[in-house]
């Protein structure tokens, strides 16, 4: 008499590992999104500015130079409006930090 193996229990492990084979790609896309948000921030931290002090409108525009490439640009542009969206002051003064993405160049180095 020949034996034969349920398939139920085959089956069930193979969608287990099915699905702990998507719940590792998952985790793994996750930490590649932190690993690029970090190194966004760390290039926004050290991008070039110019500061602009408007003091009859009460702000302090800080204006960044572009960033390295557009898709920078377009996460920096979403971070700034968010930014702007709390209105900060500007520490020891009453000067709203208003954070406006894309310089084209140093506002220093125009000619006018």
């Amino acid at each position: 008499m020949e034996e034969t193996i349920d398939p139920k229990p085959t089956e069930s492990f193979m969608q287990r590992k099915a699905d702990g084979q998507e719940e590792i790609e998952h985790l793994q896309n996750e930490c590649l999104k932190l690993k690029e948000a970090r190194s966004l921030l760390r290039a926004f931290y050290k991008t070039d500015a110019d500061l602009l002090p408007d003091h009859k409108e009460g702000t302090l525009m800080v204006r960044l130079h572009h960033m390295a490439n557009r898709s920078s640009d377009v996460a920096i542009t979403e971070l700034c409006e968010q930014l702007d969206a709390t209105e900060t002051k500007f520490p020891g003064t009453d000067l709203r930090l208003l954070l406006k993405p894309g310089a084209d160049k140093n506002l220093r180095d125009q000619v006018v």
